[in-house]
């Protein structure tokens, strides 16, 4: 008896072990910490440390890192470095260039030498240096307030003042004690950095940024002349530095961009800017300011005409380019010399004057204007006209993992602009969205329909704003499929989109640490870039996998066998004809899961006949299967020609009470779904979508290829739409658009087309590379997967036969 009691007891601490092992393991998982940060959270929760305090020390990282600092490395270090060798006795040729021009610009700079604060005091030091008030600015240093950087998203105030020591530290006349006295203060501020990014708190595309920025600013003003300094400089060192990785490589910021800018670009550049500086290498450092010069080009390429950033991720108001960006490109601009930042720049600084820089930064801006070259403001008009002829009307930024790419038709305030984003998961700020695309010409055309209000957990952004439904992308509707992350995710809302992955929070501790997730893990993955192409004047194209970013059967979040083999998207740009053609492969597992097509717009779009499903004629779920819509605003219209599939049927859905309509559990045989609106606000910053397509084919198969062409027009001009007919065709999909010929879906290996007319040019997608003959005495041409544009050398007409040679 007593021998079964204790096996009685054994098995239940057993089972009570295993069930507390496995209650942990959730508990990390769902946290995405490790054991010494749970820990920690734990005890912060239970009142045993305070709110900023850890009860368990992490391992120090970096500590063996081998760093060629540069020694003795002349002030400025961070950006200022037309500073260096000055007498510290005359005001700086440049400086008072800039001042004059700030004045010429009524920038609303003023000079308050008579405020003591250390802003005003070093300005007014530079303008008029004395001895005398070089020893003020050592004693304002010295009583300087740092804030400290907190676990609860404070960064601290350490950037601006690692910005006035480093300018301060230009003159030759900066004493010996006072160096050492701030030195010291800088030790020990680091040490309160290094020990948060120690932790698995801060994440890598969030606050780990911004805190490892600031900690590599202090760092750089540091003299390190001991061996506790110098393992402080390589720690800092070590932790921005994969920040610089990680940043090198998706070259936009995943969160969106008012996150970006807010809160992160500023010090970030610095920071960049101080590390180039710092590098032994001058092919080192030509490496990281090619990176400041490619982040710097991205908020160029991602500014409509309209002068307002396309928003991709958890967006607020500053994607209007008031307040934060001028500055920003203003230190890019300082960094890289390149002209182009600066007219940019100017273009900002027209479109809002003196708000160009927030009241509170003014200060800074003596800092950051540069470059003598551009002394007034070229035009009258805040266009980015000025940008032609300066760069590629498109370009794609973070190939192989954000893959975003902008296009535009030009620089004018008429262009034609697209967007495409389509790569992996990096933050929780960042959206389900591989294969969205936006239009704007005029006015947005085609439009992302998410909404922001600053909390994480409102059901509109859970449900719909975060979701691949909120987007111009695919939905594969799986009836009662699982979308679940978490258990604040208290509904089951299928809607038909990709893996939601990392909603609420995330813990990326370095970029070796997201690579590791890749494929494994919390399974980042998302679209994998196939090809990006574009001959000037002529076309852009893209082709994206998009498969990971769904459960499919590469990986499935629910351990089933996935909802889909392959998504494929290729979009293309046609600027001869003004158009847009976005072309899509998808082959999924069941039949009985639905396919569908999405576009977002500000107004209903029109088709010829719907009928109507649900509501009234002001909002609710109508049904068409007409093939062609059009889209307008007071400004533009597009019009938008359903090719393939060529019996489709589309639900337009739309207003107030419809707008954010979700089918909860994926099947839309019975509408019985709901209006996702809570926690949702209208801000004048969103473009504010009311109305949807959602195109299907009528009988769903296994295999769907969609075709579609946008053609976006200013309502004032007079280029025509070009209206497609159809093309006798066997073996191939075929319509033209006046002289273009569009070619899809390639079934044989012989496509013969019968012409009532020549044609001049000829694009053709296919889903796999294949080698093609073309005419009488034939041409070959390679194709590639994907995009394909061929400006035949002789114009086609009567009956055609086109051979496939190879495929590869």
């Amino acid at each position: 008896m007593r021998n079964n009691l204790v096996k009685i007891a054994s098995l239940v601490f057993f089972l009570l072990t295993v069930a507390g092992g496995v209650a942990v393991w959730g508990l990390m998982q769902f946290y995405q910490v490790s054991l010494t940060g749970l820990i920690n959270k734990v005890a912060v929760r239970l009142n045993v440390v305070k709110q900023d305090q850890q009860l368990v020390l992490y391992a120090q990282r970096y500590q063996d890192l081998n760093v060629n600092q540069k020694q003795k490395n002349p002030y400025p270090r961070i950006f200022l470095t037309a500073l260096r060798g000055w007498d510290g006795l005359a005001t700086p040729t440049f400086y008072q260039a800039r001042l004059d021009q700030i004045k010429a610009n009524r920038l609303g700079f003023r000079s308050h030498c008579k405020n003591k604060n250390i802003k005003n005091q070093l300005h007014c030091f530079l303008a008029l240096p004395t001895r005398s008030s070089m020893r003020d600015i050592e004693r304002l240093l010295i009583d300087y307030k740092l804030t400290m950087p907190t676990l609860n998203g404070s960064y601290g105030n350490s950037w601006q003042f690692a910005m006035f020591y480093d300018i301060a530290k230009a003159t030759p006349y900066f004493s010996a004690a006072a160096s050492q006295t701030i030195n010291n203060k800088i030790a020990a501020t680091l040490k309160v950095y290094l020990e948060l990014l120690d932790s698995d708190i801060a994440s890598l595309w969030h606050g780990r940024t911004s805190l490892a920025a600031s900690a590599f600013l202090l760092a750089t003003v540091l003299e390190v002349d001991t061996a506790q300094q110098q393992m402080l400089y390589r720690r800092a060192y070590g932790h921005f530095y994969d920040v610089y990785q990680a940043i090198s490589a998706t070259e936009t910021w995943p969160e969106g961009y008012n996150y970006w800018i807010n809160t992160r670009a500023l010090v970030t550049v610095m920071a960049l800017s101080a590390l180039a500086e710092q590098q032994q290498s001058h092919i080192n450092a030509d490496k990281i300011k090619a990176t400041i010069n490619r982040i710097g080009l991205w908020h160029i390429y991602l500014t409509r005409p309209d002068i307002k950033i396309e928003g991709w991720g958890d967006e607020g108001p500053r994607t209007d380019l008031k307040d934060e960006t001028a500055r920003v490109i203003d230190l890019i601009g300082q960094i890289t010399k390149k002209v182009v930042f600066f007219e940019y720049a100017q273009v900002i600084r027209k479109k809002f004057n003196y708000e160009s820089y927030y009241s509170s930064y003014r200060w800074q801006l003596p800092f950051f204007y540069a470059h003598s070259a551009i002394n007034t403001l070229k035009t009258s008009d805040s266009s980015m006209s000025q940008l032609a002829g300066e760069l590629p009307t498109s370009e794609l930024f973070g190939a192989d993992f954000t893959n975003h790419m902008s296009i535009r038709s030009d620089w004018g305030n008429d262009a034609t602009f697209v967007t495409y984003k389509a790569g992996h998961t990096f933050s929780h700020h960042q959206h389900y969205d591989a294969g969205h695309f936006t239009v704007f010409k005029g006015a947005p055309l085609a439009v992302n329909a998410s909404r922001y209000q600053g909390n994480v957990n409102t059901d509109n952004r859970k449900y719909f704003s975060i979701r691949t439904l909120a987007k111009n992308s695919l939905l594969i509707q799986k009836n009662s499929e699982a979308v679940k992350p978490h258990r604040l995710f208290t509904a089951n809302v299928a809607g038909g989109g990709q893996r939601v992955v990392m909603p609420q929070g995330s813990a990326i501790t370095s970029f070796e640490h997201w690579q590791q997730q890749l494929y494994k893990g919390q399974h980042v993955e998302g679209a994998k870039l196939i090809s990006f192409n574009r001959q000037e004047a002529l076309y852009t194209s893209i082709t994206s996998d998009l498969t990971s970013a769904y459960n499919s059967n590469r990986y499935d979040a629910n351990g089933d066998i996935g909802k889909v083999r392959r998504v494929e998207r290729t979009l293309a740009y046609l600027e001869r004809q003004d158009m847009v053609l976005v072309y899509d492969n998808i082959q999924t597992i069941d039949n009985q899961d639905k396919t569908k097509w999405l576009l977002h717009s500000i107004n209903k779009p029109e088709f010829s006949r719907e009928r109507l499903l649900e509501g009234n004629q002001y909002g609710g779920i109508f049904t068409t299967q007409g093939q062609v819509a059009k889209i307008s605003t007071e400004q533009s219209n597009m019009r938008v020609d359903i090719l393939a599939p060529q019996l489709s049927q589309t639900l337009v859905v739309g207003g107030e009470k419809y707008r954010f309509y979700v089918e909860t559990d994926g099947d839309d045989s019975i509408l019985n779904g709901r209006n996702i609106s809570g926690g949702s606000k209208e801000k004048k910053w969103f473009d504010l979508p009311q109305w949807r397509l959602e195109i299907s084919p009528q009988q769903q198969t296994l295999s769907t290829h969609y075709l579609v062409a946008m053609q976006p027009r200013i309502a004032q001009d007079n280029m025509p739409v070009l209206k497609p007919s159809p093309v006798i065709s066997t073996g191939v999909n075929a319509t033209r658009f006046g002289q273009l010929l569009v070619l899809s879906q390639p079934r044989f290996d012989k496509w013969q087309l019968t012409l009532d007319s020549s044609v001049n040019e000829l694009v053709i997608f296919v889903d796999k590379a294949m080698s093609l003959k073309i005419g009488q005495e034939p041409q070959r041409y390679s194709l590639g997967h994907g995009f394909n544009y061929i400006d035949l050398p002789s114009e086609l007409s009567n009956k055609v036969t086109l051979r496939t040679v190879q495929s590869f």
